[in-house]
């Protein structure tokens, strides 16, 4: 016996999914004031994460499938994934990952966790896993920040409740960090769009319902403004009972730890510095020969490997385009120590600013 769990709406309309789902009136989804929900910024993120995604839901017995897109740095799509997670509780579930370069298949069950493929998740399958599992983190850390609430108005009289972690203590050599940033529906708990401290914006184009839980349908990741992550969701089912066997490993699955997920964000500072083993940077004869003005930063968001080693280098907004490809060129040279979370080396997103002086005589 089984139920279809999806109703998609695009834009962000409330939808009903069968019975025992909470009913809502598609008229009011995105309109109204933005003092419908919590006022505490503190509250507003543990309503958030109670009601959208399926981290805290308590469901059990559903099964969903995510198609992904990963993008290149000109914003042209490069490779797809398929994504499923079969969930009988949270010692009994399978999940499966599936693209070119990477593919693992994993099972958590009471007796051990057993795994075909690398249980330690790349960062494109783990933003994957964030933004359309668990938006808000159950547990999310808000120590060293102050959150304070916002509304975003939007062209068309939109209004978004937000909630800005606004750095307590910036590091002095990042001048101007990102605060992060998450904003809401004006008439449910569910995010429309969040900005990361590595200069992310996740902008969501759909909702999608299971009984009185909302989940994200659809989001696209951006770095300024060309997109490197995407992710949709595409089916699903709850049961009375999963399919027999779809929960037991098969004999070539091999012992090991649980599919890792969590998502570390970082920015410049001394933790970025203490990891850092080489960082070779331009000549100051070619940093004259491309400079224009007589002092020029860039930010950069990128993804720092489990070997050190940097990818997914993207630039921050539109400035210093003359020495944006260089410099590009040479971040990719640098070398870190890798970051360790749980005894396990991870992956992590970071962001690096940069300043250049112009020197006279060179």
């Amino acid at each position: 016996m089984m139920r279809r769990l999806l109703c998609v709406a695009v834009l962000l309309l409330p939808c009903a999914a069968g019975a025992g789902q909470r009913a809502a009136n598609a008229a009011r989804a995105g309109s109204g004031r933005a003092d419908a929900l919590p006022r505490d910024p503190k509250a507003l993120l543990a309503l958030g994460a109670r009601s959208d995604g399926l981290a805290l839901s308590g469901l059990r017995n559903w099964t969903i499938t995510i198609d992904y897109q990963l993008y290149d740095a000109q914003g042209l799509r490069t490779q797809a994934g398929v994504f499923q997670e079969w969930w009988a509780g949270p010692d009994d579930y399978r999940m499966r990952f599936s693209r070119p370069g990477y593919h693992l298949d994993a099972w958590v069950t009471p007796k051990g966790s057993y795994s075909i493929g690398d249980p330690n998740l790349p960062m494109a399958e783990r933003l994957v896993y964030r933004w359309m599992m668990e938006p808000i983190p159950p547990e999310m850390d808000t120590d060293g920040y102050e959150l304070w609430r916002r509304v975003m108005l939007l062209p068309n009289s939109l209004q978004f409740p937000c909630v800005v972690m606004n750095l307590a203590h910036a590091a002095p050599e990042d001048p101007d960090p990102i605060n992060p940033q998450y904003c809401f529906d004006s008439s449910q708990p569910v995010l429309r769009m969040a900005d990361t401290e590595d200069g992310e914006r996740i902008v969501y184009r759909a909702l999608a319902a299971l009984r009185s839980q909302y989940l994200p349908g659809e989001f696209v990741a951006r770095v300024g403004r060309m997109p490197f992550l995407s992710a949709r969701l595409v089916g699903g089912r709850i049961y009375a009972k999963l399919p027999e066997g779809v929960l037991t490993p098969p004999e070539q699955a091999v012992p090991g730890p649980r599919p890792e997920t969590a998502v570390l964000y970082m920015s410049t500072g001394h933790a970025l510095d203490a990891h850092a083993i080489s960082r070779p940077m331009l000549s100051q004869a070619a940093i004259n020969s491309r400079m224009e003005n007589g002092m020029e930063s860039l930010a950069y968001a990128v993804t720092i490997g489990t070997d050190g080693k940097m990818s997914d280098v993207r630039v921050i907004g539109d400035n210093a385009p003359e020495i944006v490809d260089m410099v590009t060129k040479e971040l990719k040279q640098w070398r870190f120590r890798p970051f360790v979370a749980g005894g396990v080396a991870v992956p992590v997103r970071a962001r690096i600013w940069l300043n250049f002086e112009k020197q006279l005589g060179e």
